[in-house]
């Protein structure tokens, strides 16, 4: 099929964006998105497949002693290719693929996104022998023609109206208003135990470099932020809400609620047809089933991030 994959270099970015633009696009699949990580954090290493010279498939990874792994430091990975490519020369670019590199790995581990991003992978990967071995529980809301948000449950839609009867204020952060959304978010992860694995600085330098691709949407009372949430566009199909956080009084006002709904609303005149609440779970299928019921509630239709690994004989 005359398919040549090479490691991406830096000459390429251009073209390569010429590439994303053609697509869909995917804001993890942006070569911008990769420089915002230190050098240092992970041995990047990106292939890109072209079919003369022109490029039609492009894979962003990292390795990890023998492993090769996709994606690095990003929610989900796994290869993009160029929509005008079907079906059979996607198994034949992936087979290219593992043929031209199986001497330098012992596994190749892709974590693809829901399907409603890119269309359904699991057969695509199966065909080549790739074995699933794990999957979060996610929730979207469809955003498209008119079922959302009438397809809110009832006790949502009363909460939705009962928050805005009290008041609370929807509004996008300007960048000088992201500490106070940082420091929410610190404080909720020390409530979980967890860590915050994106710092201030990391935030607002992602911001710097894709400023129309990250935004911070806020629900306020007295002048103080209650809830908020950090919104990425994958594309201009998909919004991801990357980080969903509240504060002390949030649960007695709604102001989760009202910050998603609102957020959701402004997406949908925007043409969004998908707003993607992320994970529902964690590792394993454990199930967090308080926020996969929320999710549920405000519309979400389930659908599955998946993990998938090939291993070299």
């Amino acid at each position: 099929m005359n398919f040549f994959w090479s490691s991406y270099d830096k000459k390429d970015k251009s073209n390569l964006q010429d590439f994303l633009r053609s697509t869909s696009g995917s804001f993890f699949h942006e070569p911008s998105f990769f420089e915002y990580h230190p050098s240092e954090r992970f041995n990047f290493l990106h292939f890109i497949c072209r079919k003369k010279n022109k490029i039609v498939a492009w894979l962003p990874g990292h390795q990890n002693d023998n492993s090769f792994n996709s994606p690095a430091g990003a929610s989900y990975g796994g290869p993009l290719f160029s929509e005008s490519i079907n079906l059979a020369d996607r198994i034949s670019i992936l087979n290219t693929f593992i043929r031209n590199f199986s001497s330098k790995f012992v596994s190749i581990n892709f974590i693809t996104p829901p399907l409603i991003y890119y269309g359904d992978t699991g057969f695509l990967l199966s065909a080549i022998g790739f074995k699933y071995t794990d999957r979060l529980c996610c929730h979207a809301l469809h955003l498209a023609g008119n079922k959302w948000p009438e397809v809110m449950s009832k006790s949502k839609r009363y909460d939705y109206r009962k928050a805005n009867d009290k008041g609370l204020l929807f509004e996008e952060l300007k960048s000088e208003k992201y500490s106070i959304f940082f420091k929410l978010l610190e404080d909720q992860n020390h409530k979980h135990n967890s860590n915050t694995t994106h710092t201030l600085q990391k935030i607002l330098k992602l911001k710097l470099l894709l400023p129309e691709r990250i935004k911070i949407f806020a629900t306020s009372s007295n002048n103080e932020i209650q809830a908020a949430i950090l919104v990425i566009s994958i594309n201009k199909k998909i919004a991801y809400a990357f980080y969903i956080v509240n504060g002390n009084r949030s649960e007695k006002i709604n102001a989760v609620t009202h910050v998603i709904v609102n957020t959701a609303e402004l997406l949908q005149k925007k043409n969004f047809e998908w707003f993607d609440l992320g994970p529902s779970s964690f590792n394993n299928f454990v199930l967090n089933d308080g926020i996969a019921d929320f999710k549920k509630s405000l519309g979400g239709i389930l659908f599955t991030r998946d993990s998938w690994t090939y291993s070299i004989k």
